[in-house]
């Protein structure tokens, strides 16, 4: 979700998430409160949109969202093609390494 009218307003172009989320309000380092219209929308938008969200001390990591368990692997990337892309007749993927001295 785009908020241009909100980005012009702030001063801290540079901000991380965690350290605007810090404070009781996003407004803390804009010029001036949001006014009426368009800046008021994205402002209410943006604001509910943030609203679950809850940031925890820890390192940066990646999560795979296709699954429970929050865990990559090939296996599952081959199945869910296999799932979505060939029709229930086909023949499973099978994949091939690439032979290092080919490339």
């Amino acid at each position: 979700m785009p908020v241009p009218r909100l980005y012009v307003l702030d001063t801290c172009k540079e901000i991380s998430v965690a350290d605007k989320l810090r404070h009781e309000s996003l407004v803390f380092s804009f010029r001036r409160v949001p006014r009426e219209g368009i800046e008021a929308d994205q402002y209410d938008e943006l604001s509910s949109r943030l609203d679950s969200i809850r940031l925890v001390q820890m390192n940066n990591r990646w999560v795979w969202s296709l699954t429970g368990s929050g865990d990559f692997s090939v296996k599952l990337v081959r199945n869910l093609l296999d799932d979505s892309l060939l029709s229930s007749n086909s023949l499973p993927t099978r994949w091939v390494k690439e032979d290092k001295e080919c490339a």
